[in-house]
C-alpha cells in the first residue's frame, strides 16, 4: 500500500498497471491453443477468467477507496465519495478492457464475437466492481466477497444461457437474436445495474460527515 500523503489516483493506476501488463502476457499462450469446433465453451471459460481478473483486481484495489480523494475540490463528501468510487470502477473497467481485447483476438474468436466479449466482460466489470466496493463499505470484507461472487455467477450465467440456447452463426459470429436477448440478458443487465448503483448511493451516504471513513471492514 502506498503512503498515507500520496496521492490515491496515482497509486491506484500505478497499482493496476501490474495487473494490466500481466493480463496481456498471460494472453500470448492462448495463440498456440488450436481453435476448437464450438466456440461457446472457449467463449464463457474466457469470460469466467475475465471475472475472476476483474474480481481479484478490484479487491487490491478497494483499499484506495477507504482514503481522501480530492481533497482540494469543493464536493460535498457524497459526491466525493460517489467520484471516488466511480474512478475505481473505470480503472478496472479500463483494465479488464484492455485484456479481454488481448485475449479475444489471441483465442481467435471472429470480431463480432470478439464484441460480443468486450460489451459481456465491459458489463460486469463495473457492475461486479462497483458491487463489491459498495458493499465493503456498507457491510465489511466477508458481505462484498460473498455478494461480489454471486453477482458474478449471475451474470456469468446469464450470457451462458444466451449462448446456449440461441448458439453461434456459421463460422463462429454472434448470433443476433433480440427475443432471446430481452429474456435471457437484459433482464440481468437491469437488475445487476439497479442494485449495484443502489447500493453504490447507500454507501456514499455511509462515507457523510455523520459516518464518514466507518467503514466495517471486518
Amino acid at each position: 500500500m502506498a503512503e498515507p500523503d500520496s496521492n490515491p489516483l496515482e497509486q491506484s493506476v500505478l497499482a493496476a498497471f501490474p495487473w494490466l501488463v500481466g493480463g496481456l502476457f498471460a494472453s500470448l499462450p492462448l495463440l498456440l491453443i488450436p481453435a476448437p469446433t464450438d466456440r461457446r465453451s472457449d467463449f464463457i471459460i474466457q469470460l469466467a477468467v475475465l471475472v475472476g481478473f476483474l474480481f481479484a483486481l478490484t479487491w487490491k484495489l478497494a483499499p484506495f477507496g477507504d482514503r481522501e480523494w480530492f481533497i482540494g475540490q469543493s464536493w460535498s463528501p457524497l459526491h466525493r465519495h460517489l467520484v471516488t468510487v466511480a474512478t475505481l470502477i473505470v480503472i478496472v473497467t479500463g483494465t479488464t478492457g484492455l485484456v479481454t481485447l488481448a485475449s479475444s483476438a489471441a483465442m481467435g474468436f471472429q470480431p463480432s464475437l470478439q464484441f460480443l466479449q468486450l460489451l459481456s466482460a465491459l458489463d460486469i466489470a463495473w457492475v461486479v466492481g462497483g458491487i463489491i466496493l459498495a458493499a465493503r463499505t456498507l457491510w465489511g470484507r466477508t458481505a462484498a466477497l460473498t455478494i461480489g461472487f454471486a453477482m458474478s455467477v449471475v451474470c456469468v450465467f446469464s450470457i451462458g444461457l444466451y449462448l446456449a440456447e440461441v448458439g453461434l452463426a456459421s463460422g463462429g459470429d454472434w448470433l443476433v437474436d433480440q427475443e432471446q436477448m430481452l429474456r435471457l440478458v437484459i433482464p440481468f443487465d437491469v437488475a445487476a445495474a439497479t442494485m449495484t448503483i443502489g447500493l453504490t448511493i447507500l454507501a456514499a451516504r455511509r462515507a457523510s460527515p455523520d459516518g464518514a471513513r466507518q467503514t466495517p471492514v471486518v
